[in-house]
């Protein structure tokens, strides 16, 4: 659920409430709550989430006889002195509450079908953490090569006094340009293939700045 008014604030034991043929009643308890990124979370989720943070509930349902929808929204309320997480199903369908004299708590069988988009969901939310990973390791060598490097490279040649003038403009000029494109590229494709041709565009351009412009022949 979104992280929104910070004084509203869940902890364990509190209490799991839905409404059950229009009346509120506590169904269930929270075991555990963490405090997690949106950016971590499945995409499925993620839409109703526009928060920077959001709360990752774990908890029961001690109701004996009460069968859930899969699909709820949730919110925190305050009922009297108490914080309590509220559930409601997110088609709006009523749900009775439950007649049975078992001690036990129902849970559906798992069909095929949601288990194979529960795990669809599960690769897609993996291949994306994947590819966010790639890009930020992609990054981080390309402005290592560009700036670091091939920069530290030209800063030393210059300060050397031994260069030829219109090989340094060239690589000044080569090394302007290839931290513009692969600035650019990366901030309008957040993608990782995109990212390893920028790799490779600074690896190009680290490969052509650390060579001296002049050899020890012109020297001489």
């Amino acid at each position: 659920i979104a992280e929104s008014d910070k004084t509203m604030v869940l902890h364990a034991d509190d209490k799991v409430q839905m409404e059950l043929d229009d009346k509120y009643y506590d169904i269930g308890v929270i075991k555990k709550i963490e405090i997690v990124q949106t950016d971590m979370i499945p995409i499925i989720d993620k839409e109703n989430i526009k928060t920077k943070n959001a709360y990752k509930v774990k908890y029961i349902i001690d109701l004996p006889g009460l069968v859930i929808p899969d699909m709820l929204n949730a919110k925190i309320v305050k009922v009297g002195n108490q914080k309590k997480l509220r559930l409601a199903p997110k088609n709006d369908i009523e749900i009775p509450y439950p007649v049975t004299n078992s001690p036990y708590t129902v849970i559906e069988p798992m069909r095929i079908a949601d288990f194979l988009a529960l795990q669809y969901r599960s690769a897609e939310s993996l291949i994306e953490t994947n590819e966010r990973i790639s890009c930020i390791r992609y990054a981080t060598c390309f402005y290592s090569f560009v700036i670091l490097i091939s920069g530290g490279s030209v800063v030393r040649e210059y300060l050397s006094g031994e260069y030829l003038k219109k090989k340094m403009m060239l690589k000044l000029i080569v090394l302007g340009s290839s931290l513009l494109v692969g600035t650019l590229l990366m901030i309008l494709f957040y993608k990782a293939i995109v990212y390893l041709a920028v790799f490779m565009l600074g690896l190009g351009t680290l490969m052509f700045v650390v060579v001296p412009t002049v050899t020890k022949e012109e020297k001489k």
